[in-house]
């Protein structure tokens, strides 16, 4: 008795409009019951527009909360590895970050005079106040070349002056097909000689072997 008021209700349901997938949720069927149920029935074709807009709404919906919910995961995934980072690196020594910034150097400088380019300020400004700290380079050595591809050479400079911390006067620019921040350290032949000799007692201490 309760499944024939149901198969009634579905097709009462079905002349109404509504999608096989509704009426399956509505009774607590399974949409294949839902289907057999309303197999007679048939829809006028405004109902059958109705329903197809419906579904592609539906399926549009779907593909924007899947689309949510994979960037919710990513950034959370990113925000619990910046947690991790900050635990790793809570209680880095002076010498632990002398031979980070040394490697840095040995990745992105050049190596025929001390000079050192890059496009993430984050680096940039590290490598500067690496220099300072560990060299005791004065800020007068150093000297900034920006390299641009957008003609707007003072918001160029206004940016790299914020994220390095100096002087709005000390950069220079110059046209290229990639934005990034290049500075070089005058008068330090002296000091690139010593880099490489850092360099070359590292590695004669560390040597790594292939497993």
């Amino acid at each position: 008795m309760i499944k024939l008021s149901s198969k009634i209700q579905a097709k009462k349901l079905r002349r109404r409009g509504d999608s096989i997938e509704s009426i399956a949720n509505e009774l607590s069927v399974s949409k294949s019951t839902a289907s057999r149920w309303c197999r007679s029935v048939k829809l006028s074709k405004k109902q059958t527009q109705k329903l197809f807009i419906k579904k592609i709404k539906g399926l549009i919906q779907g593909r924007k909360r899947g689309i949510l919910v994979k960037k919710y995961n990513r950034l959370n995934k990113i925000k619990n590895y910046k947690i991790e980072g900050e635990k790793k690196f809570n209680d880095m020594s002076n010498r632990e970050v002398f031979i980070a910034g040394l490697f840095m150097y040995l990745a992105g400088g050049s190596k025929k005079r001390v000079s050192f380019t890059n496009s993430d300020p984050v680096i940039l400004k590290f490598m500067v106040q690496w220099f300072e700290t560990f060299f005791k380079v004065p800020p007068e050595r150093f000297v900034f070349k920006i390299f641009s591809r957008r003609n707007k050479i003072k918001t160029a400079k206004r940016f790299w002056a914020k994220e390095i911390g100096f002087s709005f006067k000390r950069f220079k620019v110059v046209r290229s097909k990639e934005d990034r921040l290049a500075f070089r350290i005058s008068g330090s032949t002296d000091l690139f000689y010593r880099i490489l000799g850092l360099a070359y007692g590292f590695f004669k201490r560390y040597k790594l072997s292939r497993p």
